[in-house]
């Protein structure tokens, strides 16, 4: 994903999505139970869409980046 709402998937398509929805980047999808997942929100800041959270789920660990700042499981 890059810019303010452009998004290529792992098979080469594009997508223009300017919306504030959260978005699933990634996750394993051959099991019933993901250990490994990438979501991103973003939010209006200025009458512009921003990025405003980037959460990594690894393995049971959860690490977020909001507004610059980075937690693991909330720390």
């Amino acid at each position: 994903t890059w810019g303010n709402f452009h998004f290529k998937t792992f098979d080469g398509q594009l997508f223009q999505v300017p919306d504030t929805c959260n978005y699933v980047l990634s996750v394993m999808c051959d099991s019933t139970v993901s250990d490994f997942n990438i979501q991103m929100q973003r939010e209006i800041v200025n009458d512009t869409i921003t990025f405003n959270t980037v959460t990594v789920k690894l393995e049971g660990a959860i690490i977020k980046i909001t507004n610059g700042i980075i937690t693991m499981d909330d720390q």
